[in-house]
């Protein structure tokens, strides 16, 4: 039962990362044409450094569509926060304003109404399945009426279409479809004007069957010249890249798709096929383990008559059995297990195997692969034996298998490489976790706002609780602190001469005070310094600048804005550990986003309800909804958490797996060795020593496997805290103890059958004598 249960739990372990690995690799290819549609990037660049951008100009649309023959459709999307009400319910939404090339460009499935008429209603709306189950549980949707909140106020929409909902493997998702002209009219601030200088919005482009993308960037960016001002044209270049590319493409800014490192791709494959790999090896080990015993078996049935392929076919179709046996169970397991494993990789869809007869094919190959080499063993080898060669007491049949221990050394090599990568991943998440940022974020409220509305809400809050003495302060920003971006990154920025790249982070002049930012030098802001463009930069800006001193000196800014430093805040972190903090500066804004409370920890929940009682006084038509900052920080390292949890699940089960093959094979050779235990214990032999020599044969070859597995782990573990701007170091200590764990592990695994054997009454064993 252990070969085949170690095998089945394999078998369903690479089945399920085999589903998240092909569902990875799927990422928006189901719609038609896939390959042909693009998105069409920006990149801004100088000497130093460059940025791209997903946003475009609103005229690129157009023109390209006019001028260039090769595009055929081209759509926009434009996403915007945003508030519905039905049944006087409200919901923060997000709001993808499109048009009426929409369904051109991309293949989402119509379950209900008239999309393409919708798409251009200046009316209607479309809306994803589990919205219209969420507003109108099982009535017909089509034809009610939703208020959408735009611009502070509420604008009746019909739903026109129901869509269905965009699978977990899309980089277009959509809470709702807002055709151009309703959003234009309930929104006349928004211009739709041939600006070129203005950012908004992403275009995807389907272009014609084997078009020259080089071509068609480089006749793109020279019409450019013509149509651009000229402070608009320096330094810009635009480019088209694959849908199909941009979930393993590298993050591009103002991109609402997260990207995928590929490599933790590679790195679920791999330990994918290591828990196969070892379940394999166990499978056969023991195979082999079992057929040594059958040795009389075989020398029976030649007396009998049979023919050696007869015995060859036996005990091939054995081992197939037995795999296939595996097989099935591992079918069941996986499953089982589908939800709990969708869990840990953050997916809510759960993996259907049967969709993927690819990887079905692949398990079955390599479950024909083992049982090929599990019984070759018995089938070539011992079929091979003169039945005088069996029966006599002492041949050579009975030694052990030389194939063994060589299958142990592998097995525990990779064992090892995921232990002591769980070692180190563990310890990198818990360096971030208690990495000081730079900023108090602990007992922080974070309120999302409208951006127009935001330092009217900030204000009303401030009076409501002015008296509250469980909150400590009010403040806001435009942009997040919890990782997800800084609106102006990598912008250029001089002063003396010499120019940069940073950041500008929009905040409410007491943003520092209220998070702990310590000043360093000169002065805090002030309300009135928005007007006067004073500004806080970090310690990053001044040494980038080579100042001495700081305070006073002008920064021309990207877009024909200037700056004069009132003061220098300490460095904190305002973008993931990934990253090293740049030069930032800090600008009084009153557009804000975030706001953050500042309260004292205690009663948390009564302070909760305060907040929120001020907020329905600051805000109505808005739902309150909150989060604290802390915990939307940890969350911009779920990606990497859920790689630390994979590979600590494989890691568990590679040390069972291992431990269960070393638990069959030491079974199996006390038995074969009981009459020598037996004869050692009657001429006096201890029982310190009898463990020992059945227990030195299996820790041969994992303390070998342990030296192999070291180094491999060292540079796998190099590789993936390149990543990291702030990483551990790579202790040797750490190393050793990993490797002792293992041998612990191991050794107790094999002594529990070890000392067994040796306390065995001999007299039984040599009662046959």
């Amino acid at each position: 039962m252990i070969n085949i249960t170690g095998l089945a739990i394999g078998i369903a372990c690479c089945l399920l990362i085999g589903l998240y690995i092909f569902q990875e690799l799927r990422y928006d290819r189901f719609h038609e044409d896939a390959d042909r549609i693009y998105r069409v990037n920006l990149t801004l660049a100088n000497e130093a450094k460059s940025t791209t951008i997903a946003t475009t100009p609103r005229p690129l649309a157009d023109m390209l569509v006019n001028q260039f023959p090769e595009v055929g459709s081209i759509t926009s999307l434009e996403f915007e926060d945003g508030v519905i009400r039905y049944n006087n319910e409200l919901s923060n939404i997000t709001f993808a304003v499109t048009d009426s090339n929409f369904f051109n460009v991309f293949s989402f499935e119509i379950k209900a109404g008239y999309a393409i008429s919708s798409i251009s209603s200046p009316n209607e709306v479309l809306i994803p399945a589990s919205l219209a189950k969420k507003l109108f549980d099982n009535e017909n949707p089509i034809g009610k009426v939703i208020d959408l909140r735009i611009n502070e106020t509420f604008y009746p929409a019909t739903v026109g279409a129901v869509i269905e909902n965009p699978p977990s493997y899309s980089s277009i998702t959509h809470d709702i479809l807002i055709p151009e002209p309703l959003w234009q009219a309930a929104n006349p601030r928004s211009s739709r004007s041939s600006n070129w200088g203005t950012m908004a919005g992403v275009r995807y482009a389907k272009l014609a069957p084997n078009t020259d993308l080089k071509q068609l960037s480089s006749d793109l960016n020279e019409a450019m010249i013509s149509l651009i001002p000229e402070r608009f044209r320096i330094n810009r270049e635009y480019s088209f890249q694959p849908l199909t590319d941009i979930h393993f493409g590298k993050q591009v800014m103002w991109s609402q798709t997260p990207t995928v490192n590929p490599n933790f791709v590679l790195i679920a494959a791999i330990i994918a096929f290591v828990i196969l790999g070892i379940s394999c090896i166990n499978f056969t080990s023991l195979s082999i383990g079992y057929s040594s015993r059958r040795t009389k078996e075989i020398g029976m049935r030649k007396v009998i008559g049979a023919e050696r392929k007869q015995l060859i076919m036996q005990f091939w179709s054995e081992t197939f059995f037995i795999a296939l046996i595996s097989l099935i169970l591992g079918l069941f397991f996986t499953e089982i297990l589908s939800p709990y494993f969708s869990a840990l990789v953050g997916d809510t869809t759960q993996f259907r195997l049967f969709e993927h007869p690819a990887i079905l094919l692949i398990i079955g190959i390599i479950v024909l692969l083992t049982g090929i080499l599990a019984g070759s063993y018995p089938a070539i080898y011992l079929s091979k034996f003169k039945p005088s060669q069996v029966f006599q007491k002492q041949s050579s049949h009975n030694s052990n298998h030389k194939l063994i221990p060589v299958l142990t050394t592998i097995q525990f090599s990779l064992a090892v490489v995921l232990i002591v990568g769980t070692v180190f991943m563990n310890n990198q998440m818990q360096l971030l976790s208690d990495k000081n940022l730079g900023f108090d974020d602990e007992y922080v409220v974070q309120l999302e706002t409208p951006y127009r509305e935001g330092e009217k809400i900030l204000q009303v809050l401030r009076n409501e609780l002015s008296n509250e003495t469980s909150i400590r302060g009010i403040s806001g920003s435009w942009n997040s602190l919890d990782g997800e971006g800084v609106s102006f990154n990598n912008i250029p920025f001089q002063a003396d001469g010499k120019e940069i790249r940073g950041s500008k982070f929009g905040v409410s002049s007491n943003l520092p005070e209220v998070l702990d930012i310590k000043l360093l030098a000169g002065n805090p802001l002030s309300e009135t310094d928005e007007t006067t463009n004073e500004v806080l930069v970090n310690e990053a800006l001044v040494r980038s600048f080579g100042w001495e001193n700081a305070i006073g000196k002008r920064i021309d800014g990207a877009f024909d804005e200037s700056y004069t430093v009132k003061g220098v805040v300490q460095n904190f972190h305002f973008q993931s550990l990934h990253k090293v903090i740049s030069p930032l500066i800090l600008e009084p804004n009153e557009a804000l986003t975030k706001i953050y409370l500042k309260v004292n920890g205690q009663q948390l929940s009564s302070t909760i309800n305060t907040i929120e009682e001020a907020w329905i006084a600051s805000a109505p038509d808005l739902p309150f909804q909150f989060s604290f900052l802390n915990d939307q920080i940890e969350k911009q390292y779920q990606s990497d958490q859920k790689w630390v949890a994979m590979v600590q699940a494989a890691s568990y089960l590679s040390i069972l797996l291992s431990c269960l093959g070393l638990f069959g094979l030491a079974t199996l050779a006390s038995s074969k060795r009981k009459k020598e235990i037996s004869i050692r214990k009657v001429m006096g032999a201890t029982v310190s020593s009898i463990v020992f020599l059945l227990s030195k044969d299996f820790l041969k070859p994992v303390l070998i496997g342990l030296i192999i597995a070291m180094p491999i782990s060292w540079y796998m573990l190099t590789i993936w805290l390149q990543d990291f701007a702030y990483k551990i170091e790579l202790n040797p200590l750490t190393f050793f103890i990993a490797g002792m764990t293992t041998i612990l592990i191991a050794l107790l695994t094999v002594s529990w059958q070890s000392i067994k054997a040796a306390v065995a009454n001999p007299v039984e064993s040599l009662r046959s004598e």
